[in-house]
């Protein structure tokens, strides 16, 4: 049959087998969605590995690769094509390819997230010799961002990574070795901010009618597939609500001005007029912006953008912000007025690249004698269980803004949030 039919015919052909298979029709609407090319040269380009590719909208697959794998293999294909797509991989994790040798382990990750859950299937074939390629059951429960961290720490435990992508450590080495495709982040970088903002719409609603089709079909529908469906939520409503709670917590009122309707009334009745909440301003919060080496500058730039949005929203009466990786590198404070914000935008000068411990905020804050009513940490999340109590425990009530990981704190109330959400 692979001699027969022209890749284009069997990538067309086993697209529509997937789209009735109750196991896969879930994906029914990622199958369908950009635009499939076979590629003829093998030469610079996406495919250029000679393999198949895809930059989260489009795929491309090698005519010589498809048609040396037999249908169960291109089946298999075609699937972690479009679970690169579904899952976003292109566009969330691409703070973690800074440079050669992490995106060598991001792609790896990604990879091994995605086969673990195919490899299950005995009507696929791995494209790849499986003592090759990137499945590791023990790892089935973990997202990317936890792979890599993982990856990382064997790389740094093996001695033997030059950050070029060669000696990455025992282990590394195979599992590089099985990558079935590659992964187009450029070509994803290039789609303008509209259109970056079109695919997330189009991805969300091809997610949400495969939903609809498997329901129909009383299919099972993947447990990803359904956290993938939940509403993000709105960090900045969030943000509102929690300095609100906080300040009813502190009895934080103020005496306004009297209505002229009551100048007369008479002394007894005084005794009914009391203190209101303000919701004009907030007293001194503080800012906590994550610089360790794990934050990309584009990821930097939205934390900062985030604070800037969060000056303006609030408008407090001092805002206290602080960068930090391993250690707290720098402390700005911004006095409340109607340039709050754009002061802040115009000077600030982050600095850091180092080791990730919030555990060196709530000791500076002591030390420097900072005392907000509330603090709130823009971080990836990659903080290796440290969530700032290992040496003094926070001062005040503490809030996570969290973009990259899915972990969860173990104190304070957090929101997670999609990059440049």
């Amino acid at each position: 049959m692979a001699n027969q039919l022209s890749a284009e015919k069997r990538l067309e052909k086993i697209t529509v087998r997937l789209m009735r298979n109750k196991n896969y029709v879930y994906l029914s609407g990622i199958l369908m969605l950009g635009n499939v090319y076979v590629d003829e040269t093998g030469g610079p380009g996406p495919c250029a590995q000679g393999t198949a590719a895809t930059n989260g909208r489009d795929e491309w697959y090698s005519r010589k690769f498809v048609d040396s794998l037999n249908d169960k293999q291109l089946a298999f294909l075609r699937l972690h094509e479009s679970m690169h797509k579904m899952y976003r991989h292109m566009t969330i994790w691409k703070h973690l390819c800074t440079n050669p040798e992490d995106r060598r382990l991001a792609n790896i990750a990604m990879d091994i997230v995605i086969n673990n859950k195919l490899i299950k299937d005995k009507d696929l074939e791995c494209p790849t010799p499986v003592e090759y390629a990137c499945i590791n059951p023990e790892w089935e429960d973990k997202d990317t961002g936890e792979i890599f961290r993982i990856l990382k720490e064997m790389q740094k435990n093996s001695g033997k990574g030059d950050g070029k992508g060669k000696g990455s450590g025992k282990g590394l080495e195979k599992l590089g070795k099985g990558q079935m495709d590659g992964h187009d982040m450029e070509g994803n970088k290039e789609l303008s901010e509209e259109a970056q903002k079109e695919l997330d719409r189009q991805v969300d609603q091809a997610i949400r009618q495969g939903a609809i089709l498997a329901g129909k079909m009383g299919a099972n529908v993947d447990r990803d597939v359904k956290e993938l469906m939940k509403p993000k939520q709105d960090w900045k409503a969030l943000l509102k609500d929690f300095i609100k709670n906080v300040c009813k917590s502190m009895e934080y009122s103020s005496w306004s001005r009297i209505n002229r309707r009551y100048v007369g009334m008479t002394d007894p009745n005084i005794s009914q007029l009391m203190p209101g909440w303000s919701g004009q301003s907030v007293g001194r919060i503080m800012c906590a912006i994550d610089c360790s080496g794990s934050v990309s500058q584009d990821l930097m730039m939205q934390f900062v953008s985030e604070c800037h949005a969060i000056a303006k929203e609030v408008n407090p009466e001092i805002l206290d912000v602080c960068y930090w990786d391993a250690a707290v590198g720098k402390h700005e404070m911004y006095k409340m007025g109607e340039t709050q914000a754009e002061e802040y935008i115009t000077n600030t000068k982050p600095v850091g690249g180092g080791g990730t411990s919030p555990s060196c905020i709530p000791p500076y804050m002591i030390q420097n004698n900072i005392k907000p009513m509330c603090v709130v940490v823009l971080t990836d999340g990659f903080v290796g269980g440290d969530w700032g109590e290992l040496k003094d425990p926070w001062p005040c009530p503490i809030l996570w803004i969290i973009e990259g990981s899915d972990d969860v704190p173990n104190c304070g109330k957090f929101v997670h949030v999609e990059t440049g959400g």
